[in-house]
């Protein structure tokens, strides 16, 4: 199974936000590390094709297994089997990691 990392551009229409185009889409395997960066003004929907919980974190040296915040790494966030992230809104040249919830 995998992990689908898509980069992001929002747009409002009558009041109401959505995807306004994906610019790049990533196919991680657990543990991964997505090689784009975020542009300045995106965000980035983590969908888990994994049969397990995974852990996502965002930053520009970014470490899911981290359990609290630093300069380079958000701490993992939870994200459960089948499913997608809420959408990160992360800072120009962040990256997402990817691992297992153990």
């Amino acid at each position: 199974m995998t992990v689908v990392v898509s980069f992001v551009r929002p747009k409002n229409i009558y009041s109401a936000s959505g995807i306004g185009s994906v610019r790049v889409r990533e196919i991680l395997t657990v543990g991964g590390t997505a090689t784009a960066g975020a542009e300045d003004g995106e965000m980035i929907v983590v969908g888990n094709g994994e049969t397990s919980m995974i852990a996502a974190a965002f930053g520009t040296t970014p470490d899911a297994a981290a359990l609290t915040k630093t300069t380079a790494t958000s701490a993992g966030m939870p994200i459960p089997a089948g499913s997608q992230s809420y959408p990160i809104f992360p800072t120009a040249g962040d990256k997402i990691n990817v691992k297992a919830v153990t």
